[in-house]
This record gives structure tokens, sequence and C-alpha cells, in this order.
């Protein structure tokens, strides 16, 4: 006689249960492949919403286990849709679902959808919670979002809630709170009514700074870019002021701002600041090529907040035309190169005033001419607004040039003036405002009897967002280039202008536009005109395609002359957008093509071309 352990009988009662059950229903152990289908509505968007919010679209290539669990999502899918259209203001929508087998062993999912008319807003009431008085001008139904007759949409009443406390910190608030908010429906006048609770809190008057993370900055460097005074009223534009000007000293890399809770024994509310230092130390690279100028490279060290005023030492190398054929009479074949020191000083004498110090070795090899320079420059840059800064200074320069006509000396004096004017959204990359530069600089020849002439640029650019998204950009260059030179002044070769290349006329080489004498090499000109014209359009997150022309010419005279013809360069530019910028593949070709000018341009940068 054989004995069987006690768990034995259990497996073997399962057993006999599970088989018949396996053999009367196969299907329970089989996917439920399916195709689904949305119909009722002819709103794109309410119908992508739908789609998001159906499990049926979404998991679809996930078919459940069974027809039984087929089932069980679409009953779920049901209350998904019903949530998803009232959110949507669809409160009498309805949503009915059918599942129909056909002979290809799918199951085919209609869902069909009644939206009925939406329910649309109308009265709201702000009240204050515990007895509290609220500010008497807070915005009403139409600045919140919420204006009588507007379909009464989920995502609107949660937005307005959000707007109330922000328009209560800009009236002095920061830490007004919602009190609870609910929305009530009308079925038969298919409105909707909605009421806020807010609790205020207190009205604050701002009092004293506390640094938390200075360590290397000097306090009164930080302190002096605090953009309220003890008494004022709190205001959200203070507080993003004072954390912008900080930022913008470059010796901070976060810089967060919170309002104290509890007012001080004065009544007024201090303000924590909290820094994080920057590396003091910084390096950096850069690299260019064209085929017309060859391969460039740039390098960098710096030490910035040198000795704690956020003063920024940089020395530099930059290396151009690295394996160009350029070649001036003289034989000259060797890459341009230049050794630049430069020392900043933010907030000399006042606050947003910065003194740069910049002095660099030059040793050029442009067609047409070599020049090896030192150069000197101190000036002053003040900041009147967040957008416009001016500036001016002094230039010295002391060259040895040689062209055509043999080598020359120039000794100059110069005053550089400045306007700039910025209101785009980013620095590498805009996709919105423009830029509007002017540069005026008067020289003094002091080599050929104090002569005088001066030289001005004025360039603007516009950058407009078709789509609101960034997706596709559309940007504009105008630039505008005269030397002024009375009497027989004669600028000397690397002060005339020259047009081409890569920042200039794409589809031209470098210095290839503008007059040339009769070895047919560059000798530059006295005025410019340049016009640009690109739409940047973003295929992916990180690739875009840029269709671009550039016109424009370079003139003997003072002024652009009418009856010279714009030369023209068209072409296609292909963007790599890295963290640190787009990286830039244009390539342009010359209309008309001149017998000297190559069939195509090849330019490769970091950076848009404008």
């Amino acid at each position: 006689m054989v004995r069987c352990s006690g768990f034995l009988p259990v497996l073997g009662v399962f057993a006999a249960l599970a088989w018949p059950m396996a053999i009367a229903h196969p299907a329970l152990a089989q996917p439920a492949p399916y195709v689904v289908t949305i119909t009722g509505t002819e709103d794109a968007d309410l119908r992508g919403l739908l789609e998001s919010a159906s499990s049926l679209v979404r998991l679809k290539e996930q078919p459940p286990p069974s027809p039984l669990g087929l089932r069980r999502r679409a009953d779920d899918d049901r209350d998904r849709l019903d949530t998803a259209l009232r959110s949507e203001g669809y409160y009498d929508a309805r949503v009915a679902i059918s599942l129909t087998p056909d002979d290809s062993g799918k199951t085919r999912v209609l869902v069909t959808v009644e939206p009925d008319q939406p329910y649309r807003f109308q009265a709201l009431e702000i009240v204050p919670a515990g007895g509290a008085i609220l500010p008497p001008d807070l915005p009403g139904p139409a600045v919140l979002g919420l204006p009588s007759g507007a379909v009464a949409r989920a995502p609107l009443v949660v937005a307005a809630e959000q707007k109330l406390k922000e328009a209560m910190a800009a009236r002095g608030y920061p830490f007004a709170k919602s009190a609870g908010r609910r929305a009530t429906i009308d079925r038969q006048a298919r409105t909707m009514d909605v009421l806020y609770t807010l609790a205020p809190g207190p009205k604050v008057l701002l009092g004293r700074q506390r640094f938390v993370g200075l360590s290397g900055v000097d306090p009164a460097l930080a302190f002096g870019r605090v953009g309220w005074r003890g008494g004022e009223t709190y205001r959200p534009e203070l507080m993003e002021r004072t954390r912008a000007a900080l930022s913008g000293l470059g010796v901070f890399s976060a810089v967060t701002l919170e309002v104290d809770a509890e007012p001080a024994p004065d009544g007024r509310h201090d303000v924590a600041i909290t820094v994080i230092e920057r590396k003091r130390h910084f390096v950096g690279f850069g690299a260019s090529y064209s085929n017309s100028e060859g391969l460039g490279g740039q390098a960098y060290w710096g030490h910035r907040n040198l000795f704690g005023g956020g003063e920024v030492l940089r020395f530099g190398v930059e290396l151009v035309r690295l394996n160009s054929n350029t070649l001036t009479r003289a034989g000259i074949d060797d890459a341009d190169e230049k050794l630049l020191a430069e020392l900043r000083k933010p907030d000399f004498l006042r606050v947003d005033q910065a003194l740069v110090v910049q002095t660099a070795a030059i040793n050029e090899h442009p067609e047409g001419y070599q020049r090896r320079a030192v150069t000197e420059q101190v000036l002053l840059e003040r900041k009147l607004s967040r957008q416009l800064t001016v500036g001016g200074g002094l230039n010295g320069e002391q060259s040895t040039i040689i062209d055509v006509k043999g080598e020359t000396f120039a000794d100059l004096a110069g005053i550089p003036l400045t306007l700039a004017y910025d209101t785009t959204d980013a620095l590498l990359d805009p996709t919105a405002g423009g830029r509007s530069g002017v540069e005026i600089t008067p020289w003094l020849r002091a080599d050929h009897g104090r002569r005088s002439f001066v030289v001005n640029h004025l360039t603007t650019t516009r950058y407009h967002d078709l789509g609101g998204d960034g997706v596709l950009v559309a940007a504009g260059r105008l630039s505008l280039s005269t030397i002024i030179a009375g009497g027989a002044a004669i600028p000397p070769t690397d002060k005339r202008i020259f047009g081409g290349g890569g920042g200039s006329i794409r589809g031209y080489g470098f210095h290839k536009v503008g007059p040339v004498n009769e070895q047919n090499v560059a000798v530059g000109g006295r005025s410019s005109l340049e016009v640009g014209v690109e739409v940047r359009v973003k295929i992916t997150e990180n690739l875009g395609v840029v269709p671009f022309i550039d016109a424009g010419n370079v003139y003997s005279a003072m002024l652009p002359e009418a009856n010279q013809p714009l030369l023209v360069g068209s072409g296609l530019g292909v963007r790599y957008y890295t963290p640190f910028g787009p990286l830039r593949l244009d390539v342009g070709m010359p209309v008309p093509k001149r017998r000297h000018d190559d069939p195509v341009q090849v330019y490769i940068s970091l950076g848009q071309a404008f």
C-alpha cells in the first residue's frame, strides 16, 4: 500500500478541474488582437485628446490575454473618455463601445462619441477665506481666461487659479494660496459657474537681504546688484530683476531668492538669496571651416572673479586659414594668428558699468595684404536697460602692412562709440525679437600728417517664430557700412571694407566681393550693403535645415551706388542643435558666378550665421 503526502491530492483536484476548463475555453489562454476606431467627432484637437486618453488606442500593440480582458479594457476606456470629454466642457456627451469579431481573428472595436453641445462659462466669483480682505483690483474673467460664453474647459479653470495667485503676488501678496475652487454646472442652461476661495496672506514689505553661499565673491559686489530698497512692496519683477542682475555677473551658476514667511521685528520680510559660485578657471575651444578660408580654430583660458569683484581675465589664441591657398604679392602663405588678453571689471565706478581692457598681437594674411599689428583698447560699457547698452573708449594700433603698393606703417588712435539694442530670446539661436548695433569709430592717423577718417557700421537682425513653437523661424539681416574720409585721407588697407564669406554674402569666397586691382586681388572699398534672409526649419529636436539668400556688394564710393548690381548668394544649410548652440553647415552658390568664383562655398561653424 502506497501513501501520498498531504498536498498531492490537492494538486490532483486542481489538475482535474483545470483540464476540462482549458478544453472548454481555449480562448482564455490566447491573446485578443483588435483594431480600434473612434468616430463621432470632426474636431481634430478633441479627437487627439480622446486618443491620448484611450488605453484601447495607446495599448493596441499590446493586446490583452483574452476576449474577457479586451472587454474589461473597453469598459475602463468608457470612464476615461467620459472624463476627457467633461474636461473639455462636454458634460452631456455619450460614449458607446462595440466589439465585433471578424474573420481575420481580430476584434473590431468601434468607439462612437456623441459630444453634444459644450457647456460655457457664465459667472465667476472670487471670495476671501476666513474673513480676509482681497485687493480690489484683481483681474476679471477675461484676463483670467474665463470670459462669459467661452467653452468651460477644465484646464482653463485650473490655469485661472494659478493666474489668481500670480496676480496676488504682483500686488504684494507672495504667500497667497488657494483655499478651494468649486465649479457648478447648470444642465438645463448648459453653463458653468466658478467660485475661487483665496487665502491672501500678509501684504509683504521687503526688508534686508541675506546672502547664502558667498565665499570668494566680494559681498559688496553682490549686494550692489540687489534691485530693491528696504520698505518697498514685494513685486515678482523685483525678484527676477535681482536674479538676472546677479546671474549676469558670470560668477554664479545658480541664484535663488526666497522671502521669509515670518516678518522681522520691524514688520518687513527679509529675503534669503542663495548662490552657487562657479569654478574660477575655465577653458574653451572652437573651430570653423570654409573652402575659401580653410580651417580655423580658437582656444582660450580664463580666470573669473580674479580679485573677488567678478573680474574676468582671459587669454586666447586664434588661428585662421590653416590650409588655405591665400598668396599675397610678397609670397606669404601662412595662417592668420591672433593672441589676445582681456580683463573685464564689472560694476566699475557704478552698477551696470563695465571696464574692458584688451591687448592683442596680430599677424594676418588675407587676400590682398599682410598685416602685423599690436592693438590696445580701453572701453567703458554701460547698460541703460535690459535691452540697451552703450559704450565708448580709446583704441591704439601700431601696424606694418604689406600690399601691392609695398610696405607701410600705420600708427592709429581711435575713439570707438557703440550702441547695442537686443530683444532676442537666446544668444546663439534666437527665435524672436531682434538685435541692432551701431559702431562709429573716428580714427586719427598720426603717421600721415594727423589725417583722420571715420569707420561706421550699422547692423540689424530680426527673428520671427512663424509657428509659435520654434519649429519654423524666419530670420533677416541688414548691414550697412561706410568710411568717411576728408580730403586726401586714405585709410590703411586693413580698415577698408571687404565682403564675402560665411558671415557676409554666403556663396562668395572670403574677401571676394568688392573692388579689385589689375591682378584681380581685393583692395577693399569705402562702403557696403548686405541683406540676408533665411528660414530655419526644425525637422527633429536635434536636426534642422535652413534655406537662405544673401545679397550685397562693396563699393569704392562713400555710399552704396545704385548703378552697381547686387551680388546674390543662395543655398541650403543644415543645423545640428547641441546644448552649446547649433552646429552650422552652409553650402552656398554665387549668382551670378563670375569667372574667378568657385561654384560652391562651404561654411562650418558653431552658431547661426546671424
